[in-house]
């Protein structure tokens, strides 16, 4: 008698349901396991769903499809919310619900209460791959246990999700799709969930992963894979992997700044076919640097930049605003440096400049000045909203220039200049930069407008496209 087992990725929230999606690649990696004990497996990807049809999307599966277990993935946040309506509706058919996921490797507790409820039958709080075997078949997976790579996801079921839905991705160029060499990082950065989770590092071999890219490539014509990695550089195999491929297919991937501080590696990367790489640089300020336990320094991210702009490869840098005890110099000095970078670099992009997200039990999270605005239960978590400019532990006036750091930083960080009509506006807000200039209320509310009109006048002029 054949096992079925429904694995769903909830959306997350309505504004970045349909931006730049990435395919559920944990649930591939969770399904390969699973095909190979002898399952039926089936992907659902509830970002794709319309409002008004999740729940009879999720109803009319459940109906016509007999399921022996839901798998649902879950991370901080909203889509802890619509994992639980999803786990309500799979209890209407008496349908068993796993959970796994970040949330539940973090905060285990939560998850524990919320199965004690009755509503829940299992969650795993490991590694997906091992902990839904031991759920659903009652013993763990030794082969996973006593694997140290990460060629036990092999070959990845692509087949069960449509991958034209993610193959065109705004974050990379051409025909894309996620993969991933290793698994976890070295390093415990105070914001990460990853200094908490303590996932153990593994890396595929250099055999399955040249047999897997290459499969990949071949049957969804790609241009480009998007690498998963935390901290790709600690692969001991990378460099047989690359020198392989050959610069067959392009790539992009996160990357510390310390790690392309040195020009030999960056010729290695263009003969490879790197096109972008996406550095967390964080901060300006060595003080908040090193509180946020980065090993590395502004004069390593300014370098990076120098070393990179000696070659086509674009960087794509991310900033942290709102760390507890961040001054408004500290904040000058990450605005100054993100801006000198602009200006070395005819090739360095910013992301927009985000607001701190302290994840439970991070060192951010546990700060005194941090800890008694965050929720402490898991209908509290669900309502957390990862994307905002709310920073109570920071004082007004620091909050208000970081939302408008955070707003202009989508036209001076240059991820819009292929638009002409933000030009103008972009040089505004450019100058506003140098002089550090973002105190006159007035004046701000102003741009603010005006910049949300050239935004939506953007979105309308190129949706679809």
């Amino acid at each position: 008698m054949s096992k079925r087992i429904l694995l769903i990725y909830p959306k997350l929230d309505s504004f970045f349901n349909k931006l730049s999606l990435h395919a559920p690649y944990e649930l591939l990696c969770i399904a390969s396991v699973l095909q190979d004990e002898g399952w039926e497996v089936d992907i659902y990807d509830q970002r794709f769903c319309e409002p008004e049809q999740e729940q009879h999307e999720i109803s009319d599966m459940l109906l016509y499809t007999k399921y022996d277990y839901v798998g649902i993935s879950v991370m901080t946040g909203k889509q802890i919310k619509y994992a639980m309506e999803i786990t309500e509706v799979c209890n209407l058919y008496r349908i068993p619900v796993i959970w796994g996921g970040w949330h539940c490797r973090v905060c285990p507790e939560h998850i524990e209460e919320y199965r004690n409820s009755g509503r829940l039958f299992d969650f795993v709080s490991g590694e997906g791959e091992e902990g839904i075997l031991g759920a659903i078949g009652g013993v763990q997976f030794p082969v996973i246990a006593k694997d140290p790579t990460l060629d036990f996801v092999t070959p990845l079921p692509w087949d069960l999700v449509d991958v034209e839905r993610y193959v065109n991705n705004d974050a990379v160029v051409g025909r894309s799709l996620p993969f991933q060499l290793g698994r976890g990082c070295s390093y415990a950065c105070g914001f990460c969930s990853n200094s908490v989770a303590k996932v153990q590092q593994r890396y595929m071999s250099t055999d399955a992963a040249l047999e897997e890219i290459n499969r990949m490539v071949d049957k969804y014509k790609l241009d480009s894979i998007f690498l998963l990695d935390e901290n790709l550089w600690d692969n001991p195999n990378l460099t047989d992997i690359m020198n392989d491929l050959d610069g067959r297919v392009k790539w992009y991937a996160q990357m510390r700044a310390r790690d392309i501080c040195d020009i030999e590696r960056c010729k290695d990367m263009i003969r490879w076919g790197c096109e972008r790489v996406g550095i967390g640089c964080e901060s300006g300020s060595d003080q908040i640097l090193k509180d946020m336990r980065k090993q590395e320094t502004s004069r390593d991210l300014r370098n990076s930049n120098l070393f990179l702009c000696m070659t086509p490869i674009e960087s794509w840098n991310t900033w942290i605003m709102g760390w507890p005890g961040e001054t408004m110099e500290d904040i000058k000095d990450t605005v100054n440096l993100a801006i000198r970078m602009i200006c070395d670099n005819h090739n360095c992009y910013h992301n927009n400049f985000y607001m701190l997200v302290p994840y439970p039990k991070t060192k951010a999270a546990r700060d005194k000045r941090v800890a008694p605005h965050l929720p402490d239960t898991l209908e509290g978590w669900a309502e957390y909203d990862r994307h905002n400019y709310n920073c109570p532990w920071q004082p007004e006036e620091l909050r208000k220039v970081y939302q408008r750091i955070g707003f202009s930083s989508k036209f001076v960080g240059r991820r819009l200049k292929k638009f002409p009509q933000t030009h103008e506006l972009e040089m505004r807000f450019r100058q506003k930069w140098w002089d550090f200039d973002f105190f006159d209320d007035e004046e701000w509310a102003g741009l603010l407008l005006e910049g949300k009109e050239v935004l939506n006048d953007v979105f309308e002029k190129n949706q679809g496209r």
